[in-house]
């Protein structure tokens, strides 16, 4: 990560690219392991493929209390007067509206991964593709490389033997998405601006030095990790946070186990259930009782979010650096054609629909946050929100995030289902079913952005 971070602040390209160091350091461990230089020549391989197997494992550690992070330290309350803002604005139907959003563009992005794999198999049964192909275009695109990464739990949980493979698929996935959504999203951004629909922004993009390298020099420009409830001759306040979280997972764990032990089927179904998704249970509880016992003064959101961002980083660098790339080179054609639908499907989704939900309330800031969440991470979408709406002056962010943190718990919810479909439905009904539910997700959010518009109407 530390030669990625160095390549990111030198080299241009990887600047114009917008890849994470974590990204660029996955790509140098491949490149000098097995995979690749291997190939080459055996006895100048940096790292063994032992090392590269103990590096494919990781993501799906990490995972756990990365997902495990998100509830900590939602205790945000509202005061009068921005209630009173989101009912004059329908903010709160917007927010709404975008958490039916990107349910709907997730859900769809899986059927689309699904029919093309079932087109696929139609034309020739000997390609060889596994029945849930395609399943990973969602998690790479709308979860990102550390969602990517819980891939490899989830198949290795249903017993699938392709466990390692559909994490690396899940991995390309995310990285063209990220690659793609970013790139794209600047140029969204330099037209919309031509065209006069930013509402903040008036003339084109340029770049400044720490967008492109993502190194703040600058000590005054350096912003704070988070606030210290605690004293060092204490406690660390690092220390409280990532103990709570980790003790979160470890709950997780125990309650894992007492589910297993459950008599008959039901214990073999429970039994499936990831442990990731449990541990994020296992922490709205904790969060929950961290504000009723008025403990909230000790959970500082920023810490959480660094904390979180750190085991991601890893992850990401572990998912990329352990792809197998001589396995994923066979199934190259399926991937690119199911990126390239995946892409320009998620665009006509998020931005006509967006707009729709929005109105005249910023409708491209919307959009462009959710084009970014949607095929990279949220934080590809705030990027490119900071891009044409420097300050946040605009409520797209407020907005967003929360559909978007209601999306986060719903997503979990999904891929259980999808589980339990992946042992159960072939490929063509499981991408049947998906498509009826991005139908309801999609319907769903029309209808909040036509009542947003009348209530608004109303108030006006």
């Amino acid at each position: 990560m530390l030669i990625g971070m160095f390549l990111r602040n030198k080299v241009k390209v990887l600047q114009k690219l917008f890849l994470p160091a974590s990204v660029i350091g996955g790509i140098v461990g491949l490149i000098l392991g097995p995979e690749l230089l291997g190939g080459i020549n055996e006895s100048v391989v940096l790292f063994s493929e032992e090392t590269v197997n103990i590096w494919s494992l990781l993501p799906s550690v990490l995972i756990i209390p990365i997902f495990a992070s998100v509830p900590l330290g939602n205790f945000r309350r509202k005061n009068a007067e921005t209630k009173a803002e989101d009912r004059r604005t329908g903010n709160n139907k917007i927010a709404l509206a975008f958490f039916c959003i990107m349910m709907g563009v997730m859900l769809m992005q899986i059927m689309i991964g699904l029919f093309i794999n079932a087109g696929f198999m139609a034309v020739n049964p000997d390609t060889g593709l596994y029945s849930v192909f395609g399943f990973e275009l969602a998690m790479g695109f709308t979860g990102g490389h550390a969602t990517a990464g819980a891939i490899g739990n989830i198949y290795q949980s249903l017993g699938f033997d392709f466990w390692e493979l559909g994490q690396g698929v899940a991995t390309t996935f995310a990285t063209f998405g990220l690659i793609g959504g970013m790139l794209l999203g600047i140029v969204f951004i330099n037209i919309a601006v031509r065209r006069g629909k930013t509402a903040i922004m008036k003339k084109p993009v340029e770049l400044s030095n720490v967008m492109l390298t993502g190194l703040v020099k600058n000590k005054d420009e350096q912003e704070s990790m988070g606030r210290e409830s605690t004293k060092n001759f204490s406690i660390e306040t690092l220390t409280v946070h990532l103990a709570i979280i980790l003790g979160g997972c470890g709950l997780a764990y125990v309650l894992l186990a007492l589910l297993k032990k459950i008599p008959g089927t039901t214990g073999a179904l429970m039994g499936q259930v990831p442990v990731w998704s449990l541990a994020m249970l296992v922490m709205f509880g904790i969060n929950a009782a961290l504000k009723a016992f008025k403990l909230d003064w000790l959970i500082d959101k920023k810490v959480v979010s660094r904390i979180s961002g750190t085991l991601t980083d890893f992850a990401i660098v572990s998912a990329v650096a352990s792809m197998p790339l001589s396995r994923i080179a066979d199934y190259i054609v399926p991937i690119l054609v199911i990126t390239a639908v995946g892409i320009v499907a998620t665009y006509f989704y998020i931005f006509c629909i967006s707009k729709f939900c929005c109105g005249n309330n910023c409708p491209f800031e919307h959009s462009i946050i959710a084009w970014g969440a949607a095929t990279g991470v949220l934080m590809t979408g705030i990027v490119l929100l900071k891009i044409c709406d420097p300050d946040y002056s605009t409520p797209a962010l407020s907005n967003f995030s929360k559909g978007f943190a209601i999306m986060s718990v719903f997503q979990v919810v999904t891929i259980l289902v999808a589980q339990t479909m992946m042992v159960s439905c072939t490929t063509i009904k499981m991408a049947v079913i998906t498509a009826i539910a991005a139908v309801v997700f999609t319907v769903a959010a029309l209808v909040v952005g036509y009542i947003r518009k009348r209530r608004v109407k109303i108030a006006a």
